[in-house]
């Protein structure tokens, strides 16, 4: 087992480590769009523990810096089935739709690129 390290570095290495190795334009935009999702998604997953003061639930977050929280395991079906309906999860879920309609209102970006990259013919002669 290795030396624990700060997620927060790690992070930012490998970010920083897709921004480098890319070599065209259009490909940068979509790491710097992964950038911003991967970022984004780690202030939502700490959303929650922060709005009911709950730090101690942000250990999934912040380790090595805390613990990570006990618990059972749940299955994701097991999950969504124990849902508990809350002001939160109602915001969470308005936030959801929102960014999915943006998202599907701007063109599917990231999955058209993809498609695109990965249908096209290649010019290149060998």
């Amino acid at each position: 087992m290795g030396f624990p390290r700060l997620q927060a570095r790690e992070d930012v290495n490998i970010l920083t480590v897709l921004r480098v190795i890319v070599k065209h334009h259009d490909q940068r935009v979509l790491v710097t769009a992964f950038a911003i999702g991967y970022c984004s998604h780690l202030i939502g997953d700490a959303l929650g523990p922060v709005v009911t003061r709950d730090i101690s639930s942000l250990g999934y977050v912040l380790w090595p810096l805390t613990t990570v929280p006990d618990g059972g395991t749940r299955s994701f079906i097991e999950f969504f089935l124990t849902l508990d309906v809350t002001p939160l999860f109602i915001v969470d879920l308005v936030l959801t739709g929102a960014g999915l309609f943006l998202w599907v209102s701007d063109g599917l970006p990231g999955v058209k690129d993809l498609y695109l990259e990965y249908t096209r013919e290649d010019t290149y002669d060998g």
